[in-house]
Formats: structure tokens, sequence, C-alpha cells
């Protein structure tokens, strides 16, 4: 190999190691920053973390970023949503205040945006007037929602007597971040 070839195939391997050295620090300054960050603020170590308003935590940068990176393609179609949850059921049963409707909710939420689905967990008086209760809104077509029953799970068709009453809600939230803000320990399915 002559001598130039030989120095530029070394230029070339020591600019990608140094590169690949930036990147690891950076990756570490931006973890170690986001992490003091949530200690300085007072928030506990950990996943079982608490908020302050106006805060952002490092737990949820990723949250909906599918293993396969990045987001899907928005989906829409009432029968498509309905497709999508007949697909799956749950491993785990439903336990008052450890995985309850607004876990449930919360776990489903994710579960769809990482699908393709806008989806907002709504929370208020029951649908069907037995207390409080969590549960989604699905954009399922440019500005229009329908509601999804996430205990069951199940789409919530305009010919059910309570259809109307699941837009009647005291809260709504468009990400977990926004739900765990209320109620730290109301949506948090990791501890369940």
């Amino acid at each position: 190999m002559p001598n130039g070839e030989k120095k530029d195939e070394i230029s070339k391997f020591l600019i990608k190691s140094l590169i690949a050295c930036a990147v690891i620090i950076v990756a570490l300054l931006l973890f170690n920053i986001g992490f003091n960050i949530g200690e300085d603020l007072g928030y506990k170590k950990g996943f079982d973390i608490g908020y302050e308003v106006g805060k952002r935590s490092w737990m949820f940068y990723f949250y909906y970023i599918s293993p396969e990176g990045g987001k899907p393609d928005r989906k829409y179609g009432i029968r498509e949503l309905a497709d999508t949850l007949s697909d799956g059921k749950w491993l785990v049963d439903y336990k008052r205040e450890v995985f309850d409707c607004s876990e449930m909710s919360a776990f489903l939420e994710r579960y769809l945006e990482l699908q393709g689905w806008h989806t907002y967990i709504a929370v208020g008086k029951s649908p069907t007037g037995t207390g409080r209760h969590a549960w989604l809104l699905v954009e399922t077509s440019p500005n229009r929602y329908t509601p999804v029953e996430a205990t069951v799970p199940e789409v919530i068709y305009p010919d059910d007597p309570y259809y109307d009453n699941y837009f009647d809600y005291a809260h709504i939230f468009e990400s977990i971040e926004d739900a765990v803000k209320h109620s730290p320990t109301e949506f948090d399915w990791w501890n369940a």
C-alpha cells in the first residue's frame, strides 16, 4: 500500500473513532444532565419519580419510540381500530389501585400510539355512572375521536347507550407525561 493511501486510511479511522467517542460522550452527558436535573429539582431517583409543574422528565423522552425506531404512519378508521384492539388481550388481570382502568388506559394509549393511532387518555365520571373512570379517545378520522374502553379493550360505537358520556370528561391527557404530572401513581403501569 503506498504511503499516501495508508495516511488516508489512518485519517479516516481516526476521524471515525473521534466521532464515535464524541457521540458516546454526548450521550453520557445528556443522560447525566437529565438525571441530575431530576435529582436537583427534588425528583426521586429511578422510575418512581415525582413532578414539578412545567418540568420535563428524562424518563419519557423515548416513551413513544418503537423498538424499530421512530413513529409509524398515522392510522385512521373505526374498523381498523377495532381490528388493532382485537389482536390483543390483557395478560395481567384488573386489580383495583394496582392495574385498573387508569394503568390499563395508559398502557393501551402507548400501544396504540406505537401502532400509529393518535390517542388521548380521558378521566372523569364513569360514562356508565359507576364512579370515577379512565378511558381512551382515539382519532379515527381527522379531528374525529372514538372512545375505547381500555379495561376490555374495545371500541365504543355510537349505538352504545353511554356513547355520548365518553366525551364528558374532567381531564384529558395527550401524553403519559401529562397524565403522570396530574397523578404520579395513577397511570404508572410499569409499577403494576
